[in-house]
């Protein structure tokens, strides 16, 4: 069948759930339609698209009913754009109305071409077509079929007016459970590419998505906008376009296994600048986190302290940390350093920054970073900002989109960078894109056990690429909050909580490299 029936990839995201099987890469607008476009040219004609796009959504919804044990009793109310989007719409109308649904279409726009098809078919069929008149009818089920990729700038006018008042039923229902939007293709009101909604844009409970996963689904405000997602490929073949990006999957690295004869000098040993007077924590979920993934030894250089450290880090101080850096496979610099510098961390960033061995940059030593402005590092980087982060390492592109900034900090400071937050992007040949956002791992200390686990799994594999040693940081990262999320019963998480679940993750990854998952997916 064209939708595939699969159930939720287990908690994925919250409010974002996956739904298999998925496509391994990502386009965008240009793409897509390339895609759709070579389709056509081998002889599928548009028409025969836009109903295959029908039909699959209505499945969705039968399967939805099915869930829900309902009926669905009070309709469907659809909204169709004047452009391909609003055909599929117009073809969904069709199809559910001979299934048996009371269905009314209001009509935003003069379709053209297929569409037109499409819509002349409902008015064959004896549809209630009417104009938006300021209010919508009540509804079962709201169908988005306004926009779709055509967004070009902000909504505004009547269009804007709908998409407020679907929006209005969304905010009613999430304490009603009385109605629910589907949003076809990609909600209206979001950009395909960047996942930026300039303006208004429709909430969905679930979206259907056709030919090709759309970047803005995946990242930036995408998974707010458009609820669980669904994918398919119309019974097409669909690598017909360069993708702008590949979903993240668990690089090889994760099956190494270290030798039976192996110790803790032959694992690497890693500096840690991080944890200054008050944030020491910072420094401890770091080093901790690189010690569960394997690293050696941790040498922990911070100031004087009475805290109680954990004992399985080494303690240094940050003059001793220059002066051996020759002994270190790998320095993870900038947890919690805090903003004021006048300890003498500045120039020892700086001097880390020049330094020939592999570093990992978070936190404070990105903010360093933008203040300083060094030239491009010529030696291994992987640097973590979090969205605030970038943009003050960015200045004239801070208000560009994900993937532009991605671009933009390798451009500016060498390196690979991993851009968190929601659909974490990470640099690279290919652009790789996680498809995990959950509010839950967004805790204090969180981005701290991501540094160390990435500078923990460095330590043991000099040998690999950049790239590959956070992508494999990143995947552990949001397995250990979804498996977090899991052992918390769906409550929030704390930091401590990833360490304790880090084994499971890494087991999981074992088991999608060994073929027996989705190995797309991180859920």
């Amino acid at each position: 069948m064209i939708l595939a029936r699969a159930s939720p990839i287990p908690s994925n995201v919250c409010m974002f759930a996956l739904h298999a099987p998925f496509p391994s890469v990502v386009h965008d607008s240009a793409g897509t339609k390339a895609v759709d476009r070579a389709i056509i040219e081998a002889g599928t004609p548009g028409f025969t698209l836009m109903m295959r796009a029908a039909q699959a959504s209505l499945e969705r919804i039968s399967e939805l009913q099915q869930k829900r044990g309902t009926t669905f009793s009070e309709g469907m109310v659809v909204l169709a754009g004047p452009g391909n989007n609003g055909g599929d719409g117009y073809g969904l109308a069709a199809l559910a109305s001979l299934a048996g649904y009371e269905v009314t279409v209001i009509a935003y726009g003069a379709p053209q071409n297929d569409a037109q098809l499409a819509r002349t078919l409902c008015e064959n069929l004896g549809l209630d077509i009417r104009p938006w008149a300021g209010q919508l009818p009540p509804a079962s089920i709201y169908i988005d079929a306004l926009l779709g990729i055509g967004l070009n700038r902000a909504p505004e006018g009547a269009l804007a007016e709908i998409i407020a008042a679907v929006n209005a039923v969304y905010e009613t229902d999430s304490t009603t459970d009385t109605s629910i939007i589907i949003a076809l293709d990609i909600a209206s009101g979001l950009d395909a590419d960047s996942g930026r909604a300039p303006g208004v844009c429709v909430t969905a409970h679930q979206t259907v998505t056709f030919l090709t996963l759309k970047a803005g689904l995946l990242t930036g405000d995408g998974p707010d906008r458009c609820g669980e997602l669904c994918f398919t490929d119309l019974g097409c073949e669909t690598k017909l376009a360069p993708a702008m990006a590949r979903l993240l999957t668990p690089p090889g690295l994760m099956n190494a296994q270290p030798a039976a004869t192996a110790h803790k000098g032959t694992k690497g040993s890693l500096a840690l600048l991080a944890g200054a007077a008050g944030m020491e924590g910072a420094g401890q979920l770091a080093g901790l986190a690189a010690l569960r993934v394997g690293a050696g030894k941790v040498f922990w250089a911070t100031s004087e302290s009475p805290f109680e450290r954990p004992a399985e880090l080494i303690l240094t101080s940050p003059d001793a940390l220059i002066e051996q850096i020759s002994d270190w496979r790998v320095c993870i610099a900038g947890p919690g350093l805090g903003d004021n510098l006048s300890d003498g961390y500045d120039a020892q960033l700086e001097t880390l920054w020049q330094a020939d061995l592999p570093l990992v940059l978070d936190a404070d030593g990105l903010r360093w970073l933008a203040r300083a402005q060094p030239p491009a590092r010529k030696s291994p980087l992987i640097a973590t900002p979090h969205p605030g982060e970038a943009r003050a390492l960015l200045g004239d592109m801070a208000e560009a989109d994900r993937f532009a900034q991605l671009d933009a900090l390798e451009a500016r400071y060498g390196g690979t960078w991993v851009l968190k937050g929601a659909g974490t992007l990470i640099s690279g040949e290919m652009t790789t894109l996680c498809p995990f956002a959950d509010g839950r791992l967004g805790t204090a200390g969180a981005g701290d056990v991501l540094a160390g686990l990435i500078g923990g799994l460095w330590a043991q594999h000099p040998e690999m690429a950049a790239d590959q040693i956070a992508q494999a940081g990143v995947y552990l990262h949001t397995h250990a909050a979804r498996l977090a999320i899991e052992a918390r019963d769906g409550h929030a998480i704390i930091a401590s909580d990833l360490l304790d679940a880090l084994g499971r993750a890494f087991e999981h990854a074992r088991q999608i490299l060994a073929g027996h998952g989705e190995k797309w997916s991180v859920g």
